[in-house]
């Protein structure tokens, strides 16, 4: 009889660095996170309309990986596939380990659990509601799909939904189309690109349009009525970027074609809680100071990325795995409109800058963007200038304790649409204070949080808890009725959790007690988010202003 193979079971094989070694087998194994107890309601929720959760698939997880069976094995190779697999919103935990396989080469293993995909977010307001449902690895695909609905008296019904395909054409494209007509405005959204992730690339590229339309706040009365802007709003973009020099030292330089058109309406408009309504008189014109543009602009594009990565546990996460960026990145755009197709005569700059440092027990970082204009006909003075930035110091003296100290800023000068940033923005304002109709050209917000992760709760996920203050203020600058407010503060009381065991999505209850400044009482605020993601993005309330062009566009740094 033929002599069989024996196998030897994974389990038991060592565990080895892979330099100057091939890959002779690639393993992967994807699990979904347990749904028991409260999960098993949104799992029977979800597959009632058709949202059924299947593993993410081998082959999606496979094209994620820079190490290839056959090829050589670096350490830098396998970090970098396991540091990609962890920037995916629908795995909440990935391990990527080489393995002795006892003839000079390595088994690659690969093992992932998924994020829970249920996405579900709702608001309820005084009769006026709005829900969102959705699924964020439909058929284990790693693509998100996302419907939504909202309603509010005497206004039309808002209805819209959002795909993003995470692996077009079997490679690492991002597809994404977003639509969603408000109650009041609309925007809609498509783009395609392939983002600079790693130093591995040699190229990334990016095209997009978006058209919208919004009311611009200009004014708030008691809460009865607000003073607004209606203005339409169309971008485009189309260009790549190519890395030159070695991992951990990369300049890359490339270009972008973009393209803005701007339509404020001719008169302002009252929104209320009845309806729109014409503006008194006397606030008509209060919008004659934003005139329309229209430009087309050739961008050259350059960047510095001096960059490793450290992992670490429960830093932004409650538990989970993160990369901690260490080192300094720099990205700059250039820009000159193009006089026959462009209205506006200008030039354009925008900027970002990234610093870290640190490992698991304290780490720091800052993170600064900005942009401006300088048109050529008339006064040759900067405007449009809008910047935003977030510096941070994490601190763990123990497993289970994690204090965060940081300081957010977002303003703009000489804006040339309204960019009025509130007190109490759900996003970059201070907690507490989400009644209060106050706002500025300029907002600062510092904030401090103890958390106490309190364990793991039957196996199924992590619970936390975190003591919060917020302070905070906004300028009125040069906006047309922005109030300069006095500082504003507040503290609170969170609940934290992530599931699975280990998931780097943070969901959070947050009630918060304002002690100083206007506010009218207890606010309760409910989020789900990945920290991890990014160490800072932008609130859009400061972000709607901002042009086409800007960096993290262009690059979509990780």
């Amino acid at each position: 009889m033929p002599q069989q193979e024996a196998t030897v079971p994974v389990d038991s094989l060592v565990t080895v660095a892979c330099e100057g070694r091939n890959v002779s087998t690639i393993e992967i194994d994807t699990r979904r996170p347990r749904f028991s107890g409260p999960m098993a309601i949104w799992r029977r929720a979800a597959r009632t309309i058709g949202l059924h959760n299947t593993e993410t698939q081998e082959v999606v997880v496979r094209r994620f990986l820079s190490l290839e069976e056959g090829r050589p094995c670096t350490e830098f190779r396998r970090a970098e596939s396991e540091r990609l697999l962890r920037a995916q919103p629908f795995l909440a935990t990935a391990s990527v380990r080489t393995l002795d396989d006892g003839a000079g080469g390595v088994l690659v293993k690969v093992e992932t659990i998924d994020e829970v995909p249920a996405l579900v977010a709702a608001r309820y307001r005084g009769g006026d509601w709005a829900l969102g449902l959705g699924n964020d690895n439909i058929f284990g695909s790693g693509t998100r799909v996302i419907v939504r609905a909202e309603q509010r008296a005497f206004y039309r019904d808002g209805i819209g939904a959002a795909v993003e395909h995470r692996q077009v054409f079997g490679r690492p494209y991002v597809l994404t189309l977003d639509g969603m007509r408000h109650p009041r405005g609309e925007r809609y959204v498509a783009e395609l690109g392939h983002a600079f992730r790693t130093d591995l690339q040699r190229f990334a590229w990016h095209t997009g349009y978006s058209h919208r339309k919004d009311y611009m706040r200009l004014r708030s009365d008691d809460g009865d009525a607000t003073l607004t802007l209606p203005l339409r709003q169309v971008t485009w973009d189309a260009g790549g970027i190519v890395r030159i020099g070695p991992p951990g030292r990369t300049f890359l330089g490339g270009g972008v074609l973009t393209g803005e058109r701007v339509l404020p309406a001719p008169a302002t408009v009252l929104v209320t809680d009845t309806g729109f309504a014409p503006a008194p008189a006397a606030d008509a014109d209060a919008g004659d100071q934003y005139a329309a543009a229209r430009s087309v602009r050739a961008n050259a594009v350059g960047g510095l990325r001096v960059i490793r990565y450290r992992s670490a546990r429960g830093v932004d996460a409650l538990t989970g795995q993160q990369d901690l960026a260490n080192g300094v990145q720099l990205g700059l755009v250039v820009g000159r409109s193009i006089p026959r197709v462009s209205r506006d005569n200008d030039a354009f700059i925008g900027a970002h800058l990234f610093a870290g440092m640190g490992s698991e027990r304290s780490y720091g970082a800052f993170q600064l963007d900005g942009e401006a204009r300088r048109a050529f006909d008339g006064p040759r003075d900067w405007d449009a200038i809008l910047g935003s930035g977030r510096a941070a110091w994490y601190f763990k003296p123990a497993r289970v304790f994690t204090s965060i100290a940081s300081v957010e800023w977002a303003g703009g000068w000489r804006a040339r649409f309204p960019a009025m940033l509130e007190l109490g923005d759900r996003e970059g304002g201070v907690r507490g204070f989400g009644d209060a109709d106050m706002a500025g050209a300029r907002r600062g917000v510092v904030r401090l949080e103890e958390r106490w992760i309190a364990g793991p709760v039957r196996g199924r996920g992590d619970l936390g808890f975190a003591v919060f203050g917020d302070a905070g203020k906004v300028w009125a600058g040069d906006a047309p009725f922005g109030v300069t407010t006095p500082v504003a503060a507040s503290v609170g009381l969170s609940v934290l959790a992530a599931v699975p065991v280990g998931g780097q999505r943070l969901y959070r209850a947050d009630v918060a007690f304002p002690v100083r400044g206007p506010g009218r009482g207890v606010e309760v605020r409910f989020s789900a988010n990945d920290p991890t993601r990014a160490f800072w993005t932008t609130p859009d309330d400061i972000m709607r202003a901002r042009a086409a062009a800007i960096p993290q566009r262009v690059f979509a740094w990780p």
